[in-house]
């Protein structure tokens, strides 16, 4: 039986340099999850990235992203074999935590892409909750059987709308969900397709898809706002990516969306949508802000 660490826990934010060490408890250790998709260098740079050490050694880390102005999403765990992993996961998680309250952050989530029950255990512990589950949806792509709202304009978004794409998704998804202006500025650009569905001088859709595997593409994101919603806007949307995806020679599209929001789903299946059968479940807890 091997040794187990004693003394204290010491904690602070990750460096660059941690990356051989971190990389190789990814690597080695039982319980560890990394959702960079081999970004971790990248991660250590640019988000909330926390070490645990014990005897000098690494003893476990943590990584967030914060997607929207109020949520973060861990997307990096990983713990030593021979440590108290309940204590270092506690340590890790409760930092992680105050650490994010400070920066106005009210949500914090998980989704279970791999479908890991350690993790899913430690983090009950620490009082997060299954939200939902998010389901996987594909089709080839056909001739839309709509055209939607042909009232609004279609056309590619720009630097100047992203302030208010921003604040249409918040809108349309809600504080868990949402994503920060920073996140569009760094995909404009770079993402395969980008546009907005305006009417008059008020934008009120967008749709963000991206092409992979060179002919499929995804559709990252579909917002309507509330007030435009159930007025043909998504379906526009939806069926101008049809057209542009298949101009571009792509054969297939697929999309996520959460098992209980079954309105956007009725618009998908009549795109011909079905169901992949991938579905992770995503867990959350709210953070108390009152304390600051």
């Amino acid at each position: 039986m091997s040794r187990r660490r004693q003394g204290p826990l010491s904690l602070r934010p990750a460096r660059l340099e941690d990356y051989s060490t971190i990389q190789a408890m990814l690597d080695t250790a039982a319980r560890a999850y990394s959702g960079l998709g081999g970004a971790m260098r990248e991660a250590l740079q640019e988000d909330l990235a926390l070490t645990a050490w014990q005897e000098e050694c690494l003893a476990g880390f943590v990584l967030a992203y914060q997607q929207g102005p109020e949520a973060a999403w861990m997307h990096g765990f990983g713990l030593a074999r021979d440590v108290s992993q309940d204590q270092v996961s506690a340590a890790l998680l409760q930092a992680l935590e105050q650490e994010l309250t400070e920066r106005g952050v009210s949500w914090i989530g998980y989704m279970d892409e791999y479908k890991l029950g350690w993790l899913q255990h430690l983090l009950e512990q620490a009082g997060f909750q299954r939200q939902t589950r998010v389901v996987g949806y594909e089709t080839p792509l056909h001739t839309p059987p709509t055209r939607g709202n042909v009232q609004v304009t279609v056309r590619p978004a720009t630097a100047g709308d992203l302030p208010t794409i921003a604040q249409l998704d918040r809108a349309a998804f809600g504080p868990l969900w949402a994503y920060r202006e920073q996140v569009f500025q760094s995909v404009l650009g770079e993402i395969d397709y980008l546009t907005v569905a305006q009417h008059k001088e008020e934008l009120v859709g967008y749709i963000l898809c991206t092409r992979y595997q060179r002919n499929r593409a995804h559709v990252v994101r579909l917002a309507v706002i509330p007030h435009w919603q159930k007025k043909g806007v998504a379906a526009r949307l939806l069926a101008e990516a049809y057209d542009y995806f298949a101009h571009e020679g792509t054969r297939w599209i697929s999309l996520n969306t959460q098992q209980e929001n079954v309105r956007s789903q009725h618009l998908y299946h009549h795109f011909g949508f079905r169901p992949t059968g991938d579905e992770m479940a995503v867990w959350a807890k709210e953070l108390n802000t009152q304390k600051l």
